[in-house]
């Protein structure tokens, strides 16, 4: 198999991208109407991929969560890869892939505050088990959508955030 020319398929076909406007405004309204994500760490030939709900506020992901394996990864390597699709069948086919980079939001932080009164959490029970947060800052957004093809563009769009 030729792996190079696999690895570079999409870029292959990276012409009639939408407008980056209306680019951002689909993705924002994809992360905005889902909630759960499969969550990629990893580090060395260690590799997690967790199930784990999300939250979009201000242009990030946020996380809510107690433990497990990712947290192996995470304190080794914080690039990590999210995915949120549909099932396959249902329809279009749809899915959302985000790199980027998770940092620890500090534990009853303005930020945190925030996240927790967005979710309309308890604040006691929340402050209890002192649950940790996790911001993933986006790097870059493959968002793919089978509904672009009737507007004669391509199915999959490419976003690169810029830090401006």
């Amino acid at each position: 198999m030729n792996y190079q020319e696999k690895m570079n398929y999409w870029k292959d076909k990276e012409e009639n991208q939408l407008p980056k406007d209306e680019q951002f405004k689909r993705i924002e309204n994809a992360l905005k109407k889902y909630n759960t994500c499969a969550l990629a760490t990893g580090y060395d030939n260690f590799i997690r991929c967790t199930p784990i709900e999300y939250t979009y506020f201000k242009q990030a992901l946020y996380f809510f969560s107690e433990g497990g394996l990712k947290y192996k990864a995470l304190e080794k390597n914080k690039n990590v890869c999210i995915a949120i699709y549909e099932p396959f069948g249902s329809g279009p086919l749809f899915g959302l892939q985000v790199s980027g980079v998770m940092e620890e939001v500090e534990f009853w932080s303005e930020e945190y505050q925030e996240i927790v009164a967005y979710k309309k959490y308890p604040e006691k029970q929340i402050k209890a088990i002192e649950m940790p947060l996790w911001k993933l800052i986006p790097k870059e957004i493959d968002y793919l959508d089978g509904t672009l093809k009737k507007e004669k563009v391509n199915v999959r769009q490419h976003w690169e955030v810029s830090n401006d």
